[in-house]
């Protein structure tokens, strides 16, 4: 009996060890050459990119899927990798696992338009995401075209790295896929020994020729020379303080070091949600400032020399601010003649108030501040009418609210499967949104213009906070003493009406195209949605036929709701269009959908119904000014 127990025991160590072997035996010539950088242990998390069509993609978003699956491309490799027949099996994996499918391109030489026009060409078209500061790469060691790494979509932990140009890895792959995560069985990601074997099995060292993705080191990444500057320049209109996390100085910036890593992978800050591809506006932000912020957040937080430029940081003024201190004793205050109460809970109908009127005079505006209740107000529009508030024309919208007519002139309109989309004219001076916009300056030579004999009126859509709250406007205007030369400033609209977002609906997008007035001048833009917003993108066409892409913002946030100021004001010709693509999502999987069980219709109410309302605010003519915020 003692014989066979020893008998028993040596045949299951021989089993281990084949097992063990079949792990770390299984390597290619040249092992010491396969060894790759630490698996970071602390990434597992959301990340955010945008592919080469534009599109936003976050991975928590792909929740409904089993897996992830990033694949490291290049153009200059795209060839070799579609003679893989992994590759060419990836479709199906995908479609018979629940496998969503990324490339991934970190190569910055790679335009985005040449990668999109490859794609297009491609036998296998999968969006590639541009990692331009080459931020997710490295977090998951992706240096090469064709490697590739497996991440669970409930616990955003990577499971599986390998490379498409291993045989070995298509057996590894398969299987894989077929237990997923949750299986015990698999490779333990959490063991670091286990890791090891993975990186052994699957060499990274072979490179078929150009494949390399071309990393850019930075070194020595410190806070005082690289960091704090991009803070002061990025971060501290608002973290000045302890109200949104105070960065006033080294130990503050590296205790939030983590934060501020997460909010930039996930592309919640900058707050513009822009697409820095596309420049020309006062909120660019540049994208060698946010490398610097995550590597040195992954780092051993260097603080550098000298000394700390934020720990008495002086918070800079503000255009409006700067403007304020020079001119501080307003021409025209105006006030709103009763006050508004707004009860604690319930929706309510726009509610209207008087500012007064006629103006005695034209009056051509500088700049101007409203001073509101910001707390309650979800946006407040500046009237400008023919007649006072209580005889103005009101009409009980498709959505069932109440409202003034805010509307001038038509300029176009044209009817689709969404409804019908208008392009109009409003009589809005100002419009506030949420914590922006409550004050504005314009630019050198172009002004807002209230005319002779107009009556001014407030309205508002208030949102319930949960308590009994007041409000009452004050409007302070500085005005232009000489006007003759100047520009007026207008806004135009472009209104939709008829469509209806079902329940669960991803990605339901409205498309307008509808002809400008004539030559015009853009100053800039402010699109506005509810919380099923969830991209926008403005397009001028010209009369040649020739398209370009004015405003890209994949990445709508409803709390921001962003006033994008263009930089240079862009002189569009007569006979040009304005196209609009707007993207709303009432998934369960978008991040700020409140309610993914009901149908959003257009309409008035914040949680249950959406807006579209892409404004451009404009000159007439060409304006060949420099026009400065």
């Amino acid at each position: 009996m003692l014989i066979y127990i020893k008998y028993m025991i040596c045949i299951k160590f021989l089993i281990i060890l084949l097992v063990f072997y079949s792990y770390s035996s299984v390597v290619l010539p040249h092992e010491s050459e396969s060894e790759t950088a630490p698996v970071i242990e602390t990434y597992a998390e959301d990340f955010r990119l945008i592919d080469q069509n534009d599109n936003s993609h976050a991975m928590s978003y792909y929740s409904d899927f089993k897996s992830i699956m990033l694949v490291g491309y290049n153009i200059e490799c795209q060839s070799a990798l579609e003679k893989t027949d992994l590759l060419k099996q990836l479709q199906s994996l995908s479609q018979k696992y629940g496998v969503k499918i990324f490339f991934i391109d970190p190569d910055i030489k790679n335009e985005r338009q040449k990668v999109k026009a490859a794609m297009k060409d491609s036998k296998f078209s999968y969006p590639v995401l541009m990692d331009e500061i080459q931020m997710i790469s490295h977090s998951y060691n992706i240096q090469n075209a064709g490697d590739f790494v497996l991440i669970d979509t409930v616990t955003l932990v990577p499971y599986l790295k390998g490379t498409l140009f291993k045989k070995q890895c298509s057996e590894v792959l398969s299987d894989t896929l077929a237990k997923g995560f949750s299986n015990n069985k698999n490779i333990d990601c959490h063991d670091k020994s286990s890791w090891q074997k993975i990186q052994r099995y699957l060499n990274f060292s072979y490179v078929p020729g150009r494949c390399n993705l071309g990393y850019i080191p930075t070194k020595n990444i410190n806070y005082t020379q690289h960091v704090a500057p991009v803070i002061s320049k990025t971060c501290m209109r608002c973290h000045n303080s302890d109200d949104f996390g105070s960065f006033q100085g080294y130990q503050k910036v590296a205790g939030w070091s983590a934060m501020i890593r997460q909010v930039i992978r996930d592309q919640r800050m900058p707050p513009s949600g822009l697409d820095a591809y596309y420049h020309g506006f006062t909120s660019d932000y540049k994208l060698h400032d946010l490398r610097y912020l995550i590597e040195w957040a992954e780092s051993k937080k260097l603080r550098g020399e000298g000394p700390d430029p934020l720990e008495n940081f002086e918070k800079k003024d503000s255009k409006f601010a700067a403007f304020y201190s020079k001119n501080k004793t307003p021409d025209l205050v105006i006030e709103q003649k009763k006050i508004h109460r707004i009860p604690a809970t319930g929706i309510l109908e726009y509610q209207e108030a008087d500012l007064g009127g006629p103006t005695k005079e034209d009056l051509w505006i500088k700049a101007v501040q409203i001073k509101i209740n910001q707390r309650v107000v979800h946006h407040a529009n500046l009237l400008v009418l023919d007649h006072p508030v209580n005889e103005a024309k009101v009409k009980t919208k498709f959505d069932g609210m109440r409202k003034i007519s805010k509307t001038d002139v038509l300029f176009d309109k044209i009817k689709d499967s969404n409804g019908v989309a208008i392009l109009v004219k409003e009589n809005i001076a100002l419009t506030s949104k949420k914590i922006d916009n409550t004050s504005i300056v314009m630019p050198a030579g172009i002004a807002m213009h209230i005319p002779k004999g107009k009556y001014l009126a407030m309205e508002y859509h208030y949102n319930t906070t949960g308590k009994i709250e007041e409000n009452k406007a004050q409007i302070e205007l500085f005005l232009y003493k000489k006007h003759l030369k100047l520009k007026e400033q207008k806004v135009m609209c472009i209104h939709r009406n008829g469509f209806n977002i079902q329940p669960g609906a991803k990605n339901f997008t409205v498309t307008s195209r509808l002809k400008l007035p004539g030559a015009i001048t853009i100053l800039s833009l402010k699109p506005h949605f509810h919380y099923r917003g969830k991209s926008v993108k403005y397009i001028i066409e010209g009369p040649d036929g020739k398209r370009e892409v004015l405003l890209s913002v994949p990445f709508y946030q409803f709390k921001y709701q962003q006033h994008y100021f263009l930089r240079t004001p862009k002189v569009v010709q007569n006979g040009s269009y304005i196209i609009t693509e707007v993207v709303y999502d009432n998934s369960k999987e978008f991040f700020q959908n409140p309610d993914q069980s009901i149908d959003v219709p257009l309409g008035s109410q914040t949680y249950t119904d959406e807006m579209h309302l892409p404004r451009i605010f404009y000159v007439d003519g060409e304006y060949t000014g420099k026009a400065k915020y």
